[in-house]
């Protein structure tokens, strides 16, 4: 069953050189063989070889190698394509795979690269960068860097004020610089309803 669809992947290799069509299915044959490595090899070639064609084979190829627990080849696959390089899906799948990797550095670098690509793009939708800050600040501040994360939910209150980022910034405030977190304390409201509730009653 095998030598055939190689033979006919063979000849549709031979007619359509340029297409990726065949080396899809070549790779296709491949995985289904358990020959992973292989179709790494054949879809990374193709890529190589047509840089400019080859957003399907590089998604493939993501695809295949984070299957197979290559997690460094899929994030890098993902990372060749320019178009959706910076995209909410595509930025947390290489986040994700940089933490499985335990590189949490080169997973806050990724974050931190998608939020000065869209600062840097003329656009009216600033939620993706607000998405990208919250998700930076989180990773940051599990993985002890609270001074950056500090910076981050700074620049979300100035920007937007809103009051999730407030709070992520009293929060983080407190670990880093207490006088800090008290300032910012003050700006959070209280909750309504609140006021009349007598603690020691409720225990």
């Amino acid at each position: 069953m095998y030598f055939q669809a190689y033979e006919v992947v063979s000849g549709l290799l031979g007619m359509f050189r340029d297409n990726v069509f065949p080396v899809l299915l070549q790779a296709a044959v491949h995985v289904r063989e358990k020959k992973v490595q292989k179709a790494e090899e054949v879809l990374s070639q193709y890529a190589e070889k047509h840089p400019g064609n080859s957003k399907g084979v590089l998604l493939a190829l993501a695809q295949i190698a984070a299957n197979a627990n290559h997690f460094q080849l899929a994030a890098d696959s993902l990372a060749k394509i320019p178009d959706i390089q910076h995209m909410p899906a595509t930025v947390s799948t290489i986040v994700a795979l940089k933490e499985r990797l335990g590189d949490s550095t080169a997973a806050a670098s990724v974050l931190d690269s998608a939020i000065q690509w869209w600062k840097n793009t003329m656009t009216e939708d600033n939620n993706k960068l607000d998405v990208f800050m919250r998700e930076a600040a989180t990773l940051k501040l599990s993985h002890g860097r609270d001074e950056e994360a500090c910076l981050l939910y700074e620049e979300l209150v100035k920007s937007h004020g809103s009051i999730e980022a407030l709070a992520g910034l009293v929060a983080t405030s407190a670990r880093t610089n207490l006088e800090k977190a008290e300032q910012y304390e003050k700006k959070l409201k209280p909750l309504p309803g609140l006021k009349g509730i007598n603690v020691e009653s409720l225990e």
